[in-house]
């Protein structure tokens, strides 16, 4: 992903990747929140619209007092609460939790377009993050006789 506006040249390239996305993948988008609930829907309805194959969204609040979980749960996320853990920690506990082949950590303000429709991602990348993923399990597979 590049945090630079898409021109209509890029986003039809883009678009033409992520049509070619291999189907063995899948990916879980951890989002970790505090007080998300006015820019948490942008980002949710990105995912939503992407073509890749999002296994689960996983939203890790820090205790918000706002909306922010009530939120994520409309749109499907799995919402795990733990009152004052950081943003860090819950892209940690939420990448520990994932089911998917691939991680994609965003934030919940996050808006990867000129136009603010929000996040657009780049396939092929995360193709290639999740290859990384699976030959890094191996190893340690490997290294530890399992």
């Amino acid at each position: 992903m590049s945090g630079s506006p898409v021109s209509g040249d890029a986003t039809e390239a883009s678009s033409k990747r992520l049509e070619r996305a291999s189907p063995t993948h899948s990916f879980s988008v951890i989002v970790p929140t505090l007080n998300e609930e006015r820019d948490l829907p942008n980002l949710l309805q990105s995912i939503k619209a992407q073509t890749i194959p999002v296994l689960e969204i996983i939203v890790v609040d820090g205790g918000s007092t706002d909306s922010t979980a009530a939120i994520a749960q409309q749109y499907g996320a799995k919402v795990i609460v733990v009152p004052g853990l950081g943003e860090f920690a819950a892209r940690n506990l939420g990448g520990s939790l994932a089911k998917g082949t691939a991680l994609i950590n965003v934030g919940a303000d996050t808006v990867d377009r000129e136009d603010g429709r929000g996040l657009e991602v780049d396939a092929a990348e995360l193709q290639d993050a999740a290859a990384t993923r699976e030959r890094a399990a191996a190893a340690v597979r490997t290294s530890s006789g399992a």
